[in-house]
């Protein structure tokens, strides 16, 4: 079971900025289908290891604070987007977007 009180507002603020800035720049170049980037940080220092999701998909695992990815190609496009908090109990999702 989540603990309630050690997610605060601030801890899905961050995380919710960490969702909201997941670095998609779209970007030119030589293939057919456009491309973007991709870079994901974990910056929430009072926060548990995460997963990240794309369509359902894991891109990162256990993802924990100060660590993140490289700069990824995706095809441009829109992609749900979903953070999954590692708890004792399971995991949590904090960001569905």
């Amino acid at each position: 079971m989540l603990d309630h009180s050690r997610v605060s507002s601030r801890n899905v603020a961050v995380i919710a900025l960490l969702g909201a800035a997941l670095g998609l720049a779209g970007c030119g170049g030589g293939s057919s289908t456009p491309q973007t980037s991709l870079r994901i940080i974990h910056a929430s220092p009072d926060a548990p290891k995460v997963n990240v999701l794309l369509d359902d998909n894991a891109v990162l695992t256990e993802l924990d604070f100060k660590q993140g990815s490289g700069f990824d190609r995706l095809d441009r496009g829109t992609y749900d987007v979903k953070v999954n908090g590692i708890t004792p109990g399971g995991e949590v999702t904090v960001i569905d977007v």
